[in-house]
């Protein structure tokens, strides 16, 4: 079954300007043959419709095996920069807004990958679901160093993680 889900984050125009470059990220997804599916904090957004959460950008799992093909298509597109990381990650830049294409092999298994399907503006989406979601965070969290510099990200996280418990 697809919702269509409406609610804006606390960040509104951003999350709109995101969501229209999202549509272009989707339609090379199509030409590459991939469903991609979005986890990060669009996802955590989708399941506790905290309007109170930000959306900065969009993470996308896909398959390790389409980044060449996404990088062919990426070309075709100069509007936009790319990176493609030491990590299994390709990250796309348009302005001042990012998506990353993630590694669904190596983020997300041997997770689950049931997904919820919903309607943003219009656009289907697969959003992963809340346990798998509270995994990746918590993994996140206890590979993170133990410095100074990473306790907003950890913090941050950690109240993601418990945004998802209590949704």
């Amino acid at each position: 079954m697809t919702t269509n889900f409406t609610l804006n984050p606390v960040n509104p125009d951003h999350y709109k300007k995101l969501l229209k470059f999202g549509e272009v990220i989707f339609n090379i997804c199509n030409k590459v043959n991939v469903s991609p599916v979005i986890y990060g904090s669009l996802a955590c957004f989708y399941h506790t419709k905290n309007e109170n959460m930000k959306v900065n950008d969009l993470d996308l799992l896909v398959p390790e095996n389409s980044f060449p093909d996404f990088i062919n298509q990426l070309k075709n597109h100069k509007e936009l920069t790319y990176e493609k990381m030491q990590y299994p990650s390709i990250v796309v830049h348009s302005d001042d807004l990012k998506i990353d294409l993630d590694s669904i092999e190596k983020y997300l298994f041997p997770r689950s990958a049931s997904t919820e399907s919903t309607k943003i503006d219009g656009i289907s989406y697969n959003i992963l679901n809340p346990d798998s979601l509270i995994d990746i965070y918590q993994e996140a969290v206890d590979r993170m160093p133990r410095t100074k510099e990473f306790d907003k990200q950890r913090e941050l996280y950690l109240n993601k993680i418990d945004s998802l418990k209590n949704a």
